[in-house]
């Protein structure tokens, strides 16, 4: 798993089964629901204290902004949790498929904390974790979604 964070959401490049390279493109809202339930399944099954940091895995594309174009959309996402990790289901794309992922704990902790750390960095959220709307949201019409 490789990401790289913008100010207005995250690419992270996940290795599927039987080695596939995928990129998924998370909005800064899809990015904030991410990150919220990893970090309940990381509260309740006290990860930061039972798991080793992940190894860097070279092998996988570093994501980067000229990824962006062929990334795969993330809709929305459901997850579910246990003390050995986190099942990620995600809807994407124009026509809504579902991918389901499985991330071992030490690297849905690692991909938590890197949207923490993106989102603090490119000011996503406020103090009270609420998105912040970007200057180019806050001149479209009412009704339109903000960082998407």
């Amino acid at each position: 798993m490789r990401f790289a964070g913008t100010d207005k959401g995250l690419l992270a490049n996940f290795e599927t089964k039987g080695g596939k390279q995928e990129i998924y493109w998370l909005n800064c809202w899809v990015a904030k629901e991410m990150a919220a339930a990893l970090r309940a399944a990381s509260r309740a099954f006290d990860w930061p204290k039972s798991v080793l940091a992940p190894k860097q895995e070279q092998h996988l594309i570093q994501p980067k902004p000229a990824h962006l174009a062929s990334a795969i959309g993330v809709n929305s996402l459901s997850t579910s949790a246990d003390a050995g990790g986190v099942l990620v289901r995600f809807a994407v794309g124009h026509r809504v498929r579902h991918v389901t992922l499985y991330l071992p704990a030490a690297k849905a902790h690692q991909l938590m904390l890197a949207i923490v750390q993106v989102g603090q960095t490119a000011a996503w959220w406020d103090e009270d974790f609420d998105l912040i709307p970007t200057r180019e949201s806050q001149h479209q019409a009412p009704g339109k979604a903000s960082r998407q």
